[in-house]
């Protein structure tokens, strides 16, 4: 993983090892309702362009292709009713567009929203080797089977939901089969604390994203939802403070949306002590 927007990253010696000024990348721009076709991209990344953004790390989410049921058994075990389990998408039409795109110049990158779950990790570990990525997300959307509402409602205990929510963060930054966690603190929007009021698990979740050199991605579309942007400044400078790398992310899922409030995301970043975001690879 290497630093652009403006970054350096050096030798041993002090001298310079990479180097890529003014490039931005949003990496979360998702393709799951639009339509599949060489026109959608098209449109796609002429937004990007103008909202000054170089390239796109298109994604789907794992829910919706076929072949993905597995990784959500536990949750069909547990009786769970999520209707947007639908695996009615092909995975090869997917990557096949995407290599159509970059053959016909269009500045993409493949990527997988996928939704970790350690119930499923060892089926991830064969199925994402089956085809070539760019890049994979690792995002928590559930707890156990339950979304993160209906766990706080469960249990009663929004403490002990946030802490079974970043154990599962943990789990997936220590699989090292991700380039990148998703919208780490989501799940505040249901009244759970930030990860710093958790500090042992800031600090382990730290260290295995940097053992794995695992990013985390700067989320702006809770911006639009919540009025704030996810991990939260003391999150974030904790993270800078450990070395971990922070990708930029608009969660888009319409063209409207790509780069959304990148402005902010860079003032954030640089707050927190970063002179610049990172890209894969």
């Amino acid at each position: 993983m290497n630093t652009i927007y403006g970054g350096r990253e050096y030798n041993e010696d002090k001298s310079i090892f990479w180097q890529v000024i003014f490039v931005f990348v949003d990496y979360h721009v998702h393709l799951d309702k639009l339509d599949w076709n060489i026109e959608t991209i098209n449109d796609l990344t002429n937004v990007a362009k103008s909202k000054g953004v170089d390239s796109i790390g298109v994604v789907v989410h794992t829910k919706i292709l076929s072949g993905f049921e597995p990784l959500y058994s536990h949750v069909f075990k547990d009786g769970q009713n999520h209707k947007k389990l639908k695996f009615d998408k092909s995975i090869d039409e997917y990557l096949s567009l995407l290599e159509y795109a970059k053959k016909e110049g269009y500045p993409v990158l493949t990527g997988l929203e996928v939704c970790y779950a350690p119930e499923g990790e060892e089926f991830l570990k064969s199925k994402l080797g089956e085809y070539p990525y760019d890049f994979l997300i690792g995002s928590v959307h559930l707890i156990e089977s339950r979304h993160f509402k209906t766990a706080v409602e469960f249990y009663g205990n929004t403490e002990m939901v946030g802490r079974m929510y970043y154990e599962r963060v943990l789990k997936a930054a220590r699989s090292g089969l991700f380039n990148i966690i998703g919208h780490i603190e989501i799940a505040r929007r249901e009244g759970i604390p930030s990860l710093d009021y958790y500090p042992e698990l800031l600090d382990e979740i730290c260290r295995e994203l940097v053992k794995n050199n695992c990013a985390v991605e700067i989320n702006t579309k809770w911006l639009t939802k919540r009025d704030y942007l996810v991990p939260d400044k003391t999150t974030l400078e904790y993270m800078f403070n450990a070395g971990v790398k922070v990708v930029f992310s608009s969660d888009a899922h319409h063209k409207g949306r790509i780069g959304y409030e990148k402005d902010k995301a860079i003032s954030a970043i640089k707050a927190a002590g970063y002179e610049s975001f990172s890209i894969v690879g």
